[in-house]
């Protein structure tokens, strides 16, 4: 079934093995996203989302940090919650007056508290109404 999925509907069968791939590898559901989702939420942002899922996991490699953390949170997840961060603390990051790779650490310290809270208040999918 699978295949057939595969050769009829390439953008449906990637989203199905994302979700999928979730829910074998014991991934907490609400601090997962799907790429597609992820591009959805961001695109909706206001203001903008400033980086795309490949600039995260490219500034994440450049600065060595992680960009997935299997079992807790994937890499759109993490593009979305750095983006909310950044977008939603745009004036008081901007009165940092730090260097673009010290903000952009800065976000992804902020985005993976976030998302690894302990308190659990946070949930990705829950936050965006998924």
């Amino acid at each position: 079934m699978a295949h057939y999925i595969y050769e009829n509907s390439p953008e449906y069968f990637e989203d199905w093995e994302e979700t999928l791939e979730a829910c074998i590898d014991g991934k907490d559901w609400k601090q997962f996203l799907t790429s597609k989702e992820a591009v959805k939420i961001m695109s909706e942002m206001n203001p903008r989302a400033v980086w795309t899922i490949e600039d995260i996991k490219n500034a994440c490699i450049e600065l060595g940090v992680l960009f997935e953390k299997i079992p807790t949170w994937n890499l759109p997840a993490l593009a979305v919650t750095m983006n909310m961060e950044y977008s939603d603390h745009e004036k008081s990051n901007a009165m940092l007056a730090m260097d673009l790779e010290k903000l952009t650490k800065l976000i992804y310290m902020r985005a993976v508290e976030k998302l690894e809270d302990a308190d659990d208040k946070y949930g990705v999918r829950k936050y965006f109404g998924l």
